[in-house]
Protein backbone atom coordinates (compact mmCIF):
# COMPACT_ATOMS: atom_id res chain seq x y z
CA UNK A 1 0.00 0.00 0.00
CA UNK A 2 2.78 2.32 0.81
CA UNK A 3 4.37 1.60 -2.72
CA UNK A 4 1.31 2.45 -4.34
CA UNK A 5 0.51 6.09 -2.80
CA UNK A 6 4.40 6.45 -3.65
CA UNK A 7 3.38 5.74 -6.90
CA UNK A 8 0.55 7.85 -6.93
CA UNK A 9 -2.16 5.80 -6.92
CA UNK A 10 -4.54 4.95 -4.26
CA UNK A 11 -5.88 1.52 -2.44
CA UNK A 12 -7.38 -0.71 -4.83
CA UNK A 13 -11.72 -1.37 -4.17
CA UNK A 14 -14.19 -3.64 -5.94
CA UNK A 15 -16.50 -1.12 -7.18
CA UNK A 16 -14.25 1.84 -7.19
CA UNK A 17 -14.28 5.05 -5.39
CA UNK A 18 -17.76 6.46 -5.94
CA UNK A 19 -17.08 9.47 -9.09
CA UNK A 20 -14.47 7.21 -10.54
CA UNK A 21 -14.60 3.83 -12.45
CA UNK A 22 -11.65 1.39 -11.43
CA UNK A 23 -8.64 0.89 -13.42
CA UNK A 24 -8.66 -2.60 -15.66
CA UNK A 25 -4.90 -2.91 -14.40
CA UNK A 26 -3.54 -2.58 -11.05
CA UNK A 27 -0.71 -0.29 -12.45
CA UNK A 28 -3.43 2.43 -13.93
CA UNK A 29 -5.22 4.72 -12.11
CA UNK A 30 -9.24 5.33 -11.86
CA UNK A 31 -10.30 7.08 -14.50
CA UNK A 32 -13.21 9.81 -13.57
CA UNK A 33 -17.00 8.63 -14.21
CA UNK A 34 -18.62 12.05 -15.22
CA UNK A 35 -22.12 10.83 -14.26
CA UNK A 36 -21.03 10.09 -11.02
CA UNK A 37 -18.57 13.27 -11.06
CA UNK A 38 -21.08 15.50 -11.04
CA UNK A 39 -22.94 14.50 -8.55
CA UNK A 40 -19.46 14.59 -6.24
CA UNK A 41 -19.28 18.57 -7.17
CA UNK A 42 -22.78 18.89 -6.98
CA UNK A 43 -22.22 18.11 -3.03
CA UNK A 44 -19.21 20.20 -2.82
CA UNK A 45 -21.16 23.29 -3.99
CA UNK A 46 -23.81 22.70 -2.00
CA UNK A 47 -21.37 22.46 1.20
CA UNK A 48 -19.77 25.65 0.66
CA UNK A 49 -23.63 27.05 0.16
CA UNK A 50 -23.67 26.08 3.96
CA UNK A 51 -26.12 22.78 3.74
CA UNK A 52 -25.53 19.71 6.29
CA UNK A 53 -24.90 16.37 5.55
CA UNK A 54 -28.26 15.43 6.18
CA UNK A 55 -29.41 18.15 3.82
CA UNK A 56 -27.18 17.02 1.32
CA UNK A 57 -28.10 13.40 1.75
CA UNK A 58 -31.74 13.84 1.60
CA UNK A 59 -31.22 16.03 -1.75
CA UNK A 60 -29.52 13.07 -3.63
CA UNK A 61 -32.35 10.85 -2.47
CA UNK A 62 -34.72 13.09 -3.59
CA UNK A 63 -33.39 13.29 -7.11
CA UNK A 64 -32.84 9.51 -7.07
CA UNK A 65 -29.00 9.44 -7.30
CA UNK A 66 -27.77 6.45 -5.61
CA UNK A 67 -24.79 5.25 -3.93
CA UNK A 68 -21.69 3.04 -5.26
CA UNK A 69 -23.64 0.34 -3.95
CA UNK A 70 -26.59 1.58 -5.24
CA UNK A 71 -28.55 2.31 -2.03
CA UNK A 72 -30.06 5.45 -0.08
CA UNK A 73 -27.27 8.09 0.76
CA UNK A 74 -26.62 8.58 4.69
CA UNK A 75 -24.57 11.51 6.05
CA UNK A 76 -21.65 9.17 6.71
CA UNK A 77 -21.66 8.26 3.02
CA UNK A 78 -21.80 12.07 2.26
CA UNK A 79 -19.19 13.47 4.94
CA UNK A 80 -16.81 10.74 3.76
CA UNK A 81 -16.64 12.05 0.25
CA UNK A 82 -16.42 15.65 1.20
CA UNK A 83 -13.52 14.31 3.42
CA UNK A 84 -11.77 12.70 1.22
CA UNK A 85 -9.12 14.21 -0.84
CA UNK A 86 -9.05 11.72 -3.38
CA UNK A 87 -11.57 13.94 -4.80
CA UNK A 88 -8.82 17.10 -4.76
CA UNK A 89 -5.84 14.64 -6.52
CA UNK A 90 -4.17 12.98 -3.31
CA UNK A 91 -3.69 10.04 -2.57
CA UNK A 92 -3.34 8.74 1.04
CA UNK A 93 -3.17 5.67 3.08
CA UNK A 94 -2.07 5.15 6.82
CA UNK A 95 -0.45 8.56 7.26
CA UNK A 96 1.25 8.38 4.17
CA UNK A 97 -0.06 11.25 1.70
CA UNK A 98 1.04 11.88 -1.83
CA UNK A 99 -0.39 15.14 -2.91
CA UNK A 100 1.06 14.80 -6.41
CA UNK A 101 -0.85 11.48 -7.31
CA UNK A 102 -1.65 9.97 -10.91
CA UNK A 103 -5.57 10.37 -10.19
CA UNK A 104 -7.47 13.17 -11.47
CA UNK A 105 -9.30 15.54 -9.36
CA UNK A 106 -12.79 15.95 -9.45
CA UNK A 107 -12.88 19.31 -7.93
CA UNK A 108 -9.89 21.61 -7.21
CA UNK A 109 -7.88 22.10 -3.45
CA UNK A 110 -9.37 25.63 -2.68
CA UNK A 111 -13.02 24.00 -2.87
CA UNK A 112 -11.98 20.85 -1.15
CA UNK A 113 -10.20 22.73 1.28
CA UNK A 114 -12.97 25.05 2.01
CA UNK A 115 -15.48 22.60 2.22
CA UNK A 116 -14.24 21.08 5.28
CA UNK A 117 -14.36 23.92 7.47
CA UNK A 118 -18.10 23.31 7.69
CA UNK A 119 -17.79 19.80 8.41
CA UNK A 120 -15.86 20.89 11.77
CA UNK A 121 -18.40 23.73 12.44
CA UNK A 122 -21.94 22.00 11.44
CA UNK A 123 -22.93 19.88 14.61
CA UNK A 124 -20.80 21.79 17.16
CA UNK A 125 -22.50 25.41 16.90
CA UNK A 126 -24.49 25.07 20.47
CA UNK A 127 -23.54 21.50 20.98
CA UNK A 128 -24.93 19.76 24.60
CA UNK A 129 -23.42 17.12 26.59
CA UNK A 130 -23.73 14.21 24.08
CA UNK A 131 -23.58 15.84 21.00
CA UNK A 132 -21.52 14.07 18.36
CA UNK A 133 -21.12 10.73 21.11
CA UNK A 134 -24.41 9.39 21.40
CA UNK A 135 -25.33 6.98 18.45
CA UNK A 136 -28.52 5.16 17.53
CA UNK A 137 -28.17 1.43 18.22
CA UNK A 138 -30.13 0.27 15.13
CA UNK A 139 -28.72 1.97 13.03
CA UNK A 140 -25.69 3.53 13.91
CA UNK A 141 -26.87 6.71 13.58
CA UNK A 142 -25.93 9.86 16.01
CA UNK A 143 -28.89 10.95 18.55
CA UNK A 144 -30.03 14.37 18.46
CA UNK A 145 -31.26 16.20 21.14
CA UNK A 146 -35.20 16.78 20.85
CA UNK A 147 -37.67 18.98 22.92
CA UNK A 148 -41.17 18.20 22.49
CA UNK A 149 -43.88 21.46 22.19
CA UNK A 150 -45.37 22.22 25.54
CA UNK A 151 -43.20 19.80 27.27
CA UNK A 152 -40.00 20.97 29.34
CA UNK A 153 -38.79 17.01 28.98
CA UNK A 154 -35.68 16.59 26.54
CA UNK A 155 -35.19 13.19 24.75
CA UNK A 156 -32.09 12.02 22.43
CA UNK A 157 -33.61 10.26 19.64
CA UNK A 158 -32.00 8.77 16.09
CA UNK A 159 -31.62 11.47 13.89
CA UNK A 160 -31.92 9.68 10.41
CA UNK A 161 -35.47 8.47 11.62
CA UNK A 162 -36.39 11.93 12.61
CA UNK A 163 -34.69 13.39 9.51
CA UNK A 164 -36.72 11.36 6.64
CA UNK A 165 -39.57 11.17 8.42
CA UNK A 166 -39.69 7.25 9.75
CA UNK A 167 -38.37 6.37 6.42
CA UNK A 168 -35.17 5.03 7.16
CA UNK A 169 -34.12 3.31 11.01
CA UNK A 170 -37.55 3.20 13.46
CA UNK A 171 -38.23 5.10 16.45
CA UNK A 172 -35.47 4.76 19.35
CA UNK A 173 -35.39 7.61 21.68
CA UNK A 174 -34.84 8.28 25.53
CA UNK A 175 -34.83 10.77 27.87
CA UNK A 176 -32.00 12.68 27.91
CA UNK A 177 -31.04 13.29 31.67
CA UNK A 178 -30.90 9.71 32.56
CA UNK A 179 -28.30 9.32 29.30
CA UNK A 180 -26.24 12.07 30.53
CA UNK A 181 -26.17 10.82 34.49
CA UNK A 182 -24.96 7.37 33.17
CA UNK A 183 -22.49 8.60 30.79
CA UNK A 184 -21.29 10.34 33.82
CA UNK A 185 -21.34 7.50 36.19
CA UNK A 186 -18.84 5.87 34.17
CA UNK A 187 -16.57 8.40 33.83
CA UNK A 188 -16.30 9.07 37.26
CA UNK A 189 -15.96 5.56 38.18
CA UNK A 190 -13.21 5.66 35.99
CA UNK A 191 -11.31 8.50 36.86
CA UNK A 192 -11.48 7.06 40.73
CA UNK A 193 -10.66 4.24 39.66
CA UNK A 194 -8.61 3.91 36.59
CA UNK A 195 -8.13 -0.10 36.68
CA UNK A 196 -12.05 -0.29 35.39
CA UNK A 197 -10.87 1.62 32.05
CA UNK A 198 -10.32 -1.72 30.95
CA UNK A 199 -14.31 -2.52 31.01
CA UNK A 200 -15.18 -0.31 29.18
CA UNK A 201 -13.40 0.19 25.93
CA UNK A 202 -13.68 -2.22 23.08
CA UNK A 203 -11.31 -5.34 23.17
CA UNK A 204 -8.05 -5.25 21.83
CA UNK A 205 -7.16 -8.65 22.39
CA UNK A 206 -4.03 -10.33 21.12
CA UNK A 207 -3.26 -6.72 18.57
CA UNK A 208 0.24 -7.72 17.98
CA UNK A 209 -0.88 -11.20 16.72
CA UNK A 210 -3.75 -10.15 14.76
CA UNK A 211 -1.67 -7.21 12.91
CA UNK A 212 0.42 -9.82 11.96
CA UNK A 213 -2.09 -12.47 10.71
CA UNK A 214 -3.69 -9.82 8.55
CA UNK A 215 -0.74 -8.10 7.07
CA UNK A 216 0.43 -11.17 6.10
CA UNK A 217 -2.91 -12.35 4.69
CA UNK A 218 -2.50 -9.02 2.73
CA UNK A 219 0.76 -9.91 1.22
CA UNK A 220 -0.63 -13.26 0.24
CA UNK A 221 -3.66 -12.13 -1.29
CA UNK A 222 -1.53 -8.54 -3.58
CA UNK A 223 1.09 -11.88 -4.54
CA UNK A 224 -2.12 -13.49 -6.13
CA UNK A 225 -3.17 -10.43 -7.60
CA UNK A 226 0.22 -9.26 -9.29
CA UNK A 227 -0.19 -13.04 -10.41
CA UNK A 228 -3.33 -12.62 -12.32
CA UNK A 229 -1.81 -9.25 -13.44
CA UNK A 230 0.89 -10.82 -15.02
CA UNK A 231 -1.39 -13.49 -16.50
CA UNK A 232 -3.90 -11.32 -18.04
CA UNK A 233 -0.49 -8.89 -19.10
CA UNK A 234 0.64 -12.24 -20.55
CA UNK A 235 -2.34 -13.82 -22.77
CA UNK A 236 -3.06 -16.50 -20.56
CA UNK A 237 -6.34 -15.55 -19.51
CA UNK A 238 -8.91 -13.30 -20.79
CA UNK A 239 -9.92 -9.78 -19.55
CA UNK A 240 -13.64 -11.47 -18.25
CA UNK A 241 -11.77 -13.83 -15.81
CA UNK A 242 -9.22 -11.11 -15.07
CA UNK A 243 -11.83 -9.01 -13.55
CA UNK A 244 -13.78 -11.49 -11.66
CA UNK A 245 -10.88 -12.33 -9.89
CA UNK A 246 -9.67 -9.24 -9.14
CA UNK A 247 -12.82 -8.44 -7.69
CA UNK A 248 -12.57 -11.09 -5.66
CA UNK A 249 -9.13 -10.42 -4.18
CA UNK A 250 -9.52 -6.26 -4.20
CA UNK A 251 -12.75 -7.14 -2.10
CA UNK A 252 -10.40 -9.31 0.41
CA UNK A 253 -7.69 -6.31 0.32
CA UNK A 254 -10.40 -3.49 1.03
CA UNK A 255 -11.45 -5.41 4.26
CA UNK A 256 -8.04 -6.11 5.46
CA UNK A 257 -6.51 -2.85 4.72
CA UNK A 258 -9.96 -1.13 7.01
CA UNK A 259 -9.13 -3.57 9.41
CA UNK A 260 -5.40 -2.54 9.80
CA UNK A 261 -6.46 1.01 9.64
CA UNK A 262 -9.20 0.62 12.54
CA UNK A 263 -6.32 -1.40 14.59
CA UNK A 264 -4.09 1.51 14.39
CA UNK A 265 -6.48 4.13 14.66
CA UNK A 266 -7.63 2.21 17.95
CA UNK A 267 -4.26 1.88 19.19
CA UNK A 268 -3.37 5.39 19.00
CA UNK A 269 -6.49 6.94 20.78
CA UNK A 270 -6.35 3.89 23.48
CA UNK A 271 -2.75 5.23 24.12
CA UNK A 272 -3.42 9.04 24.44
CA UNK A 273 -6.73 8.58 26.42
CA UNK A 274 -4.77 6.25 29.27
CA UNK A 275 -2.51 9.12 29.13
CA UNK A 276 -4.64 11.52 29.98
CA UNK A 277 -6.61 9.64 32.78
CA UNK A 278 -4.35 10.68 35.28
CA UNK A 279 -4.94 15.05 34.69
CA UNK A 280 -8.32 14.44 34.03
CA UNK A 281 -8.97 13.24 37.73
CA UNK A 282 -8.79 16.91 38.96
CA UNK A 283 -11.52 18.30 36.90
CA UNK A 284 -14.06 15.97 38.31
CA UNK A 285 -14.81 18.39 41.35
CA UNK A 286 -15.41 20.92 38.39
CA UNK A 287 -18.35 19.12 36.51
CA UNK A 288 -21.51 19.79 38.04
CA UNK A 289 -20.56 23.19 37.25
CA UNK A 290 -19.80 23.30 33.41
CA UNK A 291 -22.04 24.43 30.61
CA UNK A 292 -23.40 22.06 28.37
CA UNK A 293 -20.54 22.76 25.91
CA UNK A 294 -17.75 22.61 28.09
CA UNK A 295 -19.28 19.31 29.21
CA UNK A 296 -19.21 18.14 25.99
CA UNK A 297 -15.36 19.07 25.35
CA UNK A 298 -14.60 17.13 28.65
CA UNK A 299 -16.71 14.18 27.45
CA UNK A 300 -14.88 14.36 24.26
CA UNK A 301 -11.29 13.43 25.97
CA UNK A 302 -12.33 10.43 26.90
CA UNK A 303 -15.44 8.98 25.43
CA UNK A 304 -16.08 7.41 22.19
CA UNK A 305 -19.57 7.25 21.36
CA UNK A 306 -22.58 6.03 23.77
CA UNK A 307 -25.11 3.59 22.49
CA UNK A 308 -28.42 4.37 23.19
CA UNK A 309 -31.07 1.69 22.84
CA UNK A 310 -35.21 3.19 24.18
CA UNK A 311 -35.83 1.07 27.03
CA UNK A 312 -32.47 -0.27 28.16
CA UNK A 313 -29.47 1.13 29.67
CA UNK A 314 -27.18 2.77 27.30
CA UNK A 315 -23.94 0.96 26.04
CA UNK A 316 -20.63 4.02 27.27
CA UNK A 317 -17.53 2.99 25.47
CA UNK A 318 -14.10 5.25 25.95
CA UNK A 319 -11.28 5.94 24.06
Amino acid sequence: MVRRIKQGLPSMSRRGQYGYDPAVLRSDPPTINEEEARWVRWMFARRLEGWGGLRIAQGLDDRGVRTARGGRWSVGSVHSILANPLYRGAVNWGGHVNEKSRVPAIVDADTWHRAQQPLVRAYRRNPRALTGLARCALCGGRMAYFSPPRRNDTFLRCGRYAATGGRQCESNGMMAGPVEEEVLRVVRKVLYDPTQYAHYVEPLDNNAGMRASLESNLARIQAAAERWARAYEQGAIGLAEFRERREGLDGQVETITGELAALEVRARRRAAAEERLGGLGALLDDLDDCTPAEMNAFLRLIVERVVCRKGETPDVLLL
